[in-house]
């Protein structure tokens, strides 16, 4: 991808950069991976809470899906590094679940609103 569009990681973080900050809501979908780590579940229609993990070993742009209070997985990797600076600088944001638990690769698809 990036042989054919060697800007678009500049233009998608420019097209991030200010998001939730014109005073309207912002959509966008993504997913919550790593599912089969935690004991939370999602079911669709459901909300999740959505928490920073600045201190994640594995990951300091890391997002916790969380539902009822246990945790279901993380917001993948890719859209975790373009949310994090927005949830930093306080950014509320909602996801929904939109799919069922993919079984094959582990992951949950989220409509998520960024305030």
């Amino acid at each position: 991808m990036k042989k054919f569009f060697p800007k678009m990681n500049q233009i998608i973080t420019e097209e991030f950069s200010n998001l939730g900050e014109q005073g309207f809501a912002t959509e966008f979908t993504s997913s919550c991976v790593g599912i089969r780590h935690y004991s939370g579940t999602l079911k669709i229609g459901e909300l999740a809470e959505l928490y920073r993990e600045p201190t994640n070993k594995y990951d300091p742009n890391a997002i916790a899906v969380f539902n009822k209070g246990v945790q279901v997985g993380h917001i993948q990797r890719y859209d975790a590094a373009k949310f994090a600076p927005m949830m930093d600088k306080g950014d509320f944001f909602v996801a929904e679940c939109i799919g069922a638990p993919d079984k094959f690769n582990y992951l949950l698809k989220l409509y998520v609103t960024v305030y």
